[in-house]
């Protein structure tokens, strides 16, 4: 599993939808595998050792509590550099709702992301 993970990391061979962090935070996205571009607002490393970025629309949203925002979560079975706070970049990985956080929008796994 990890070898195959690494493997998309080298050759990806998916479509990954482009939508916003807006449409995310909705719930009205329709597709898995997506792509999305925003500001990462704030980073953690959690308990669980994955890595956690609130990414937002744009800059007035940095210190917006009430913003639309998304969770882009680094796993250690894909290790990829963490962006550093203010960063705009692009996320590509896999969407889903997580009902432990009170049902918020996430990318985890992140397979990558890049500096648009």
């Amino acid at each position: 599993m990890i070898a195959l993970l690494l493997l998309l990391q080298i050759a990806p061979m998916r479509t990954y939808w482009p939508t916003t962090v807006a449409k995310l935070w909705s719930g009205t996205n329709t597709h898995t595998h997506v792509m999305v571009t925003g500001i990462v607002a704030y980073t953690r490393l959690e308990a669980d050792s994955d890595f956690h970025v609130r990414l937002v629309t744009d800059s007035a949203a940095l210190h917006d509590s009430t913003a639309a925002f998304l969770v882009v979560e680094i796993i250690p079975a894909i290790p990829l550099p963490h962006p550093k706070v203010g960063t705009r970049i692009t996320v590509y990985g896999i969407y889903r709702r997580d009902p432990e956080h009170r049902n918020w929008a996430e990318i985890h796994p992140c397979e990558r992301w890049t500096h648009p």
